[in-house]
Parts: structure tokens; C-alpha cells; sequence
């Protein structure tokens, strides 16, 4: 009896610590909400909506309508077929009807009619309103158990014998995904990959099932050369301006999904990279449409800011350079094993350098291992950058894309809205708030799930007009008019012409696989090597 005695009065004297720890937090989230309060009083309402810029001749196109009286319509059309009416929502109305009117719209007002939240505020956490704030977040937050994604591998060997990882989501093991259905194809960050929070953030939602509030989508993030866990095969990185290993990546999708539309996504330097593909191939682009957040635009005018600002310098400009050297030191074993390049003795340098800024590695190592062909070896740093930008050359993009910035970004010096002007298909939404890839918003409604007494962190604003964008470009968009783009030998299918190599032609056919190359471009091409038949683990990095 005093045994239970004891444990009652422990439970209770528990009980009542718990009680004064969460009293004291609900006062702080209290003055937080006065402070934040106060604040906002002091901004004007309109720094907090989004703002909205577009091409001023813009190309028009037919997208199907998704109006209420068209959902009412696809409703009756499903009630002729034998549904009961009651028992039908919105989305799968819109789903089970193919032949929905049709509408012509410019890509401003297919955003505006199919993304309302681009015209609703975002309101800052309010610890995290500024540029740096959010930024420091986003690479600082735990993000580990939050929007967890499981990924299955799969490996492609490029024709210089290096190699890059796609990983899918959902895994087969989970569920199986309409073959028809969207693929997201993401490119990450610097130094990133799969397991990048921003990444999940959007894939947890877009790739969960549509019972489930998902969209129900495939996604494949193309894990660049030796980040995440990819091994180093050859004596080549990674850049913002080299693009074939995207073109193969694009390539082996076309062939294994050939009916599924492939929607393009990056993030910072993927975001840059998948600029440059769809300026670069214009009307051979083989994605229906594509989005780029915190896109850095020109590169000129970023490195300018992040030498030449004290503070960028010494915090932003040699975090990303010592994240590239880490990367590096991971594979240097491996490139000990190699052939000497030209790039070794400046290898050498780099690992020299006390704190290497981002310049610093760019003109040391990219301009010599982040490609091949014609750029490469790039003589500086400036000149790298100045060929990777693709501020200039927007008015060449040919498929619906969105660009997602925040003006208060540290990384990003400077939004062309002048080039956007003189587009035909590029849309620019842009926050006064949200850093770089940040955009965080809320963090103050109590959740258990993440700890007794604590507050659910912040979540991101910027999933809600992202998941708007993909569903309006995966099922909206009237495909004949992109997906032929990429496919102009032929209308009867999507599948790209390949062609397998035969011994004395590039890379030789072995017994691991086959090779395939693009046919009229032997510089495109790729090997499969194996699909995992268990998650991703996560990286140590």
C-alpha cells in the first residue's frame, strides 16, 4: 500500500511540474504572439502577399477547366456511368473525367485560376522574419523525424564511367503507382540530396496516396555525382552547367514510364541546373512542366555579394565552400586510385586552404571536375559562373515553369524580372520573406507527437503553392501540346528512340547490362546497374 502510496504522490508531484513547465511555455508563446502581434502592426499588409510576375506577350495554350460548374458536370457524367452522386468528391470527379472542357490561358492565369494560395499572405514565423533567420533554420533545424520518406535506389553508370543515383518514392514494396500517373523529377541543393528536409517536406505530401490527401504521384530525385551516399567512379563532380547526366536520367525515365508526364523540380543549384536544361533544350525538352525554388539566377552577381560582404563572406560564402571540401575529402581514397588530371595538383591546393570559400573550390575544382566537352576545363571562377547563369535566357523556355524566390534570400543577389518580362512561358512568384529555401510559417500549436510541453515547430509555406503547381501541370495540362516537345520522331508513343552500343562503339556492352544512348546524341547514355530492394539509408553527412 505505501508502495502505491508513493507512486500516486510521484505521478501527482509529475503531474504538477508538467503543469508549471507548460504554463510557463504558454506565457512565452503567449508574449511571442504580442510580439508578433506588434510586428505585423508595423508592416504594411501588402509585404505579406506574394507577388506575381509575368511574361508581357505571353504564349497562350488549352488546359482543361476546373471550375465548380465543370466539377458538377464531371459529377453527373460519373452518376450516367452508374455512380451515386452523394458519393462522389471533387477530386475524383475531376479525375474520372478525361473530357473536361478546355480552355485557352496564358501561364498567368492557369497559375492564378489553379494556385489560390499564391494570392493569400504568408505571414513569417515570427522568430524567423528575416532572410538570415529563415535561412540558418532551414540548415540548423532538426528535420529527422518530420515528413519521412522512404526512397528505393537505383543506380545509372554515365558514359565516362561515372555514376549517378535515382532515388524513387514510393518504393514498389510500399504501393503500386499507376504507371500514368506524374513523375516529380527533383534536383537538390548543393552538397544535398534525397534526404534534404525541403525535399520531404513536399514529397510526403505529393507521393502519399489520394485516399490519404496526397496527390498520389511518383517521384525521383536524381542524386547528383558523389553526394548522398553515390560512389565516386570517375574523376568527375558535379556543376550547375553540365547537363547530359540530367538528359540520361530524363532518358532512362522516358523509357521505363513512357506514358507518364515528368515534371521538373529543383532546389538552389538543381533549381540553377534545371534552368539551364530547359533554356538549352527548348522544344527537345522532354518535361511537360518545371518549378524551380530559391533559383540563383545570376551567379555573377551572388559570388559578388558573398566575397565582397564581410558577413556573407565569413558565414555563407565558407560554410558552402567547406561543405565541398568535406565532400571531396570523402573521396579522395577514390581518387587516389584514379588517373592523375589536370585537376590534381589544384585538388592539392584546395585541401591547402585554410577556410576555402565557395569561390574558392569553384575556381580550384569545379572548373576542372565539374564536366566535360567543350566548357571544360573553365578557366576561372567568374567564368564558370558566368556560363552556368541563366538569368538571359529564359525568353528560350518553351514548357509552363514557376519560380518560387524570397527577396530578403541571402544567396541570391537579384531576380531578372526584366528577362521574365520578355518570356513567353515563365511565371515568378516572389515574398518579401523566407530566406533561402526556407519560407517557414507558424510554430505555435502544441503537439504532442513531438514531446511532452512542446510546440509544433514551424511547417513551410511554400508546400501549399507547389502541390497547387504540380497537380494543375500534371492533370490540367492538355499533354499533346508538351510531352510532344520531347518526342518528335514520332506521335504513336513516348518512348525516346534509343540505341544499344555495340563493342567498339563508346563504353562496350558487358556482362553487367547494356549500354543505351539518345539516338543522334552519342554523348548522352546510360547503363543500368542495380535497384535496391531496401530503403535508402540515411546519410552520415
Amino acid at each position: 500500500m505505501a508502495h502505491l502510496l508513493d507512486h500516486s504522490s510521484m505521478q501527482l508531484k509529475d503531474k504538477n511540474v508538467t503543469s508549471g513547465w507548460e504554463r510557463f511555455l504558454s506565457m512565452l508563446v503567449a508574449f511571442g504572439n504580442a510580439v508578433l502581434a506588434f510586428f505585423r502592426s508595423l508592416v504594411p499588409k501588402s509585404d505579406y502577399m506574394p507577388k506575381l510576375f509575368s511574361p508581357s506577350a505571353p504564349t497562350y495554350f488549352t488546359a482543361r477547366r476546373r471550375d465548380p460548374a465543370t466539377i458538377i458536370t464531371n459529377k453527373w457524367a460519373a452518376v450516367d456511368a452508374g455512380a451515386n452522386f452523394d458519393e462522389i468528391d471533387d477530386k475524383t470527379a475531376l479525375a474520372i473525367a478525361e473530357n473536361r472542357a478546355t480552355e485557352t490561358v496564358s501561364i498567368r492565369s492557369f497559375v492564378e485560376a489553379r494556385c489560390p494560395t499564391m494570392k493569400k499572405e504568408y505571414v513569417p514565423t515570427w522568430w524567423l522574419r528575416n532572410g538570415h533567420a529563415n535561412t540558418v533554420y532551414c540548415i540548423m533545424g532538426d528535420f529527422t523525424n518530420k515528413d519521412v520518406v522512404n526512397y528505393q535506389r537505383s543506380l545509372l553508370r554515365m558514359p565516362d564511367g561515372g555514376t549517378i543515383g535515382l532515388d524513387f518514392t514510393p518504393p514498389s514494396w510500399e504501393r503500386t503507382v499507376d504507371p500514368k500517373m506524374p513523375i516529380i523529377v527533383i534536383l537538390h541543393g548543393l552538397s544535398g540530396g534525397s534526404f534534404e528536409s525541403y525535399i520531404r517536406d513536399i514529397l510526403s505530401t505529393a507521393c502519399a496516396p489520394r485516399e490519404e490527401g496526397g496527390l498520389g504521384y511518383r517521384a525521383c530525385v536524381m542524386n547528383f555525382r558523389g553526394c548522398a551516399g553515390i560512389p565516386l567512379t570517375s574523376a568527375q563532380l558535379y556543376s550547375g552547367c553540365y547537363l547530359d547526366d540530367l538528359r540520361a536520367t530524363l532518358l532512362y525515365l522516358r523509357q521505363e514510364y513512357p506514358e507518364a508526364p515528368l515534371l521538373g523540380m529543383g532546389f538552389s543549384l538543381g533549381a540553377n541546373l534545371l534552368l539551364k536544361y530547359v533554356e538549352v533544350e527548348g522544344e527537345n525538352c522532354r518535361l511537360r512542366s518545371a518549378t524551380v525554388l530559391g533559383c540563383p539566377w545570376d551567379l555573377c552577381l551572388n559570388s559578388n555579394q558573398l566575397e565582397n560582404r564581410w558577413f556573407y563572406r565569413n558565414v555563407y560564402a565558407k560554410a558552402l565552400g567547406g561543405n565541398l571540401v568535406y565532400l571531396l575529402k570523402m573521396h579522395l581514397p577514390t581518387l587516389a586510385k584514379l588517373a592523375p588530371t589536370n585537376a590534381t595538383p589544384h585538388i592539392q591546393q584546395i585541401l591547402k586552404m585554410r577556410a576555402p570559400t565557395l569561390k574558392d573550390f569553384d575556381h580550384h575544382v569545379t572548373c576542372h571536375m565539374g564536366g566535360r566537352g567543350a566548357d571544360f576545363p573553365i578557366a576561372s571562377g567568374m567564368d564558370y559562373y558566368r556560363i552556368s547563369s541563366g538569368h538571359d535566357q529564359v525568353h528560350r523556355i518553351k514548357i509552363p515553369f514557376l519560380a518560387l524566390n524570397a527577396s530578403d534570400d541571402p544567396i541570391v543577389a537579384e531576380i531578372p524580372y526584366a528577362d521574365i518580362a520578355r518570356s513567353t512561358h515563365v511565371v515568378q512568384l516572389v515574398t518579401d520573406f523566407g530566406g533561402h529555401l526556407g519560407w517557414f510559417e507558424g510554430g505555435r500549436q502544441k503537439d504532442e507527437r513531438f514531446g511532452r510541453g512542446f510546440h509544433h515547430p514551424p511547417m513551410r509555406w511554400v508546400r501549399k503553392p507547389v502541390l497547387e503547381w504540380l497537380q494543375a501541370t500534371g492533370e490540367d495540362l492538355i499533354a499533346e501540346e508538351f510531352d510532344k516537345l520531347g518526342n518528335k520522331s514520332g506521335s504513336e508513343s513516348l518512348k525516346p528512340k534509343l540505341r544499344r552500343a555495340v563493342r567498339g562503339d563508346g563504353p562496350a556492352v558487358d556482362r553487367e547490362g547494356e549500354w543505351y544512348y539518345e539516338e543522334g546524341r552519342p554523348e548522352v547514355g546510360f547503363k543500368f546497374l542495380v535497384r535496391a530492394k531496401k530503403a535508402v539509408p540515411k546519410p552520415m553527412m
